[in-house]
């Protein structure tokens, strides 16, 4: 996988912008697929745009019956194997070498955001080799969430302090290429903010409006690999 820019904890979290494992009806996204010779492509075959900020991962267990898959979500999950030997092979569906195949399998699952249009993909596969990639991905990408507690940093200034140091520590690591500190990741939520831009109108209750934002450090778009789509970047944490 090349879209390996970054990457939550295993199952993510309950905010991050997509439906669960479980859920089939693939409203709100797209699927991906990897096709010899084209690279990324969706479900008509187009080409998938890059790069792709990965989200979150996930393993289910997945059964295909008449084109339609049943998924299984809940950790830990059950052993397939044991699950198949419960199903009478001749229940079994055709696979394409023209063999009887096994209902249950593991898949890894991959959800991907478009960082240009906050377009939602999602990648699973029960191959050999999507299993490799799932993990090469989840190598080359560490992330960690951190809540200071207020009795031991209890001033603005403490918390800056810590973070300055928790990111050179972070950059002085053998084969770390980049670091960021942000209040969120991408799709895991964000903060609001109170915005008065001079000459704007405020709203009906003459309050000026809120919006939407996260507090990233310096590097954090280049870390991304993200560039901005309009004013500059300006920051020195």
């Amino acid at each position: 996988m090349t879209n390996e820019v970054t990457l939550p904890p295993d199952g993510g979290f309950d905010n991050d912008g997509f439906a669960p494992s479980g859920n089939n009806s693939g409203r709100g996204h797209d699927f991906l697929r990897w096709k010899a010779g084209y690279g990324w492509v969706d479900r008509d075959g187009v080409t998938a745009p890059s790069p792709l900020l990965a989200v979150k991962v996930d393993e289910i267990l997945r059964m295909w019956k008449d084109d339609r898959p049943t998924d299984i979500t809940e950790k830990p999950l059950p052993d397939p194997d044991t699950l198949n030997a419960q199903i009478p092979v001749s229940e079994w569906e055709e696979g394409l070498d023209g063999r009887p195949r096994p209902p249950w399998a593991h898949y890894v699952v991959v959800y991907l955001v478009d960082p240009e249009t906050a377009t939602k993909y999602v990648y699973a596969a029960a191959t050999v080799g999507g299993h490799i990639a799932v993990e090469q991905l989840k190598e080359n990408v560490i992330t960690m969430r951190i809540d200071l507690p207020e009795a031991k940093y209890p001033r603005p200034d403490n918390e800056i302090s810590f973070h300055k140091r928790l990111k050179t520590r972070i950059e002085s690591l053998p084969g770390v290429e980049a670091s960021a500190l942000a209040s969120n990741l991408p799709s895991w939520g964000w903060m609001d903010f109170t915005s008065e831009v001079e000459g704007a109108p405020l709203d009906d209750r003459g309050q000026p409006p809120n919006v939407h934002g996260l507090v990233v450090s310096g590097n954090y778009f280049r870390a991304m690999q993200v560039s901005a789509r309009h004013g500059r970047l300006s920051c020195s944490l």
